[in-house]
């Protein structure tokens, strides 16, 4: 595999992968996720309106998988129908995943995010981010993890201490040291996103800035945890607005929240559940459909 070991270190040989079309109900969408999310201990990505999750844990014949994948889902729903697909992919073929349609791209004025395997074009004050995701989710080829970079680094200053929920490869988290946050908490109950993010943030120079913790953030955020002065979190929509009365209690008065993983048709639902915890919307990013926003608390 391309990057480091890391990466294939303790692999499975092979992923079982589950395809779910996401409802269109924010709330229904977000049962689903979180039935994948507690079957697999992992991560849930959503590409072309369907969701994706991908489990190392789960052994034994297809058909039997598939059953009981579905009747997770079908549980979480009350039984609404919903198309379920579930199939082996090969621990490789991720080689191959990373690198189709991605190639260095500016993302933002001052950002330039790039894999190892590609040659950037950079201007001067230019910051290049050097990305191999791995098996984590985060590679700038997502409108909404462009959109939440093109909110953060407009907002991020140097000295500011910042936290990344959901972090995956880290792409967020390492954003943000690059433009003087210092410390930054990533955050992911996912250990291959962690080991993603970890190998991500060596790679770009600021492994002593950042900081990888294998967790899941709750309800009342990270107790104990000194105030935040900016939180970004790029994950689904109602796992974001279960969590925002946590963000607004783990930071600062005048701080700010970028949030994405957020489609337009959802974004009033969370601006509405945002301005309820002390979130008030600031500057809004949108592209093909999906919606991410700063706020400030």
């Amino acid at each position: 595999m391309a990057g480091s070991a890391v990466y294939s270190s303790g692999a499975p040989a092979r992923w079982l992968v589950v395809e779910v079309g996401r409802p269109a109900d924010p709330d229904t969408a977000g049962l689903v996720v979180d039935a994948l999310a507690r079957l697999s201990g992992r991560g849930v990505e959503e590409r072309d309106g369907v969701l994706l999750a991908y489990f190392d844990r789960l052994e034994g014949a297809l058909p039997e998988l598939t059953a009981l994948v579905r009747a997770r889902v079908a549980e979480a729903v009350g039984g609404a129908p919903l198309e379920v697909n579930v199939r082996w992919q090969p621990h490789e073929d991720w080689a191959e995943l990373w690198r189709r349609g991605l190639g260095a791209r500016r993302v933002a004025d001052r950002l330039v995010v790039s894999p190892t395997w590609a040659e950037p074009v950079l201007r001067p004050g230019d910051r290049l981010l050097t990305l191999d995701p791995g098996i984590a989710f985060g590679s700038a080829a997502h409108p909404t993890t462009r959109g939440c970079l093109r909110l953060l680094v407009e907002r991020v200053r140097p000295g500011q201490r910042v936290a990344d929920v959901g972090t995956g490869s880290g792409i967020l988290a390492v954003a943000a040291a690059l433009f003087g946050a210092r410390p930054v908490l990533a955050l992911d109950s996912d250990p291959w996103a962690c080991a993603a993010a970890t190998e991500n943030a060596r790679r770009n120079g600021v492994a002593g800035v950042v900081s990888v913790v294998e967790a899941a953030v709750g309800t009342e955020f990270l107790p104990g945890e000194a105030p935040f002065d900016g939180i970004v979190a790029n994950i689904e929509a109602r796992p974001l607005v279960r969590r925002l009365d946590g963000f607004r209690g783990g930071t600062r008065r005048g701080a700010w929240a970028i949030l994405g993983g957020i489609l337009e048709e959802e974004s009033a639902w969370v601006e509405a559940a945002a301005a309820r915890a002390g979130f008030s919307l600031e500057a809004t990013d949108s592209e093909a459909g999906w919606w991410s926003g700063a706020f400030l608390g």
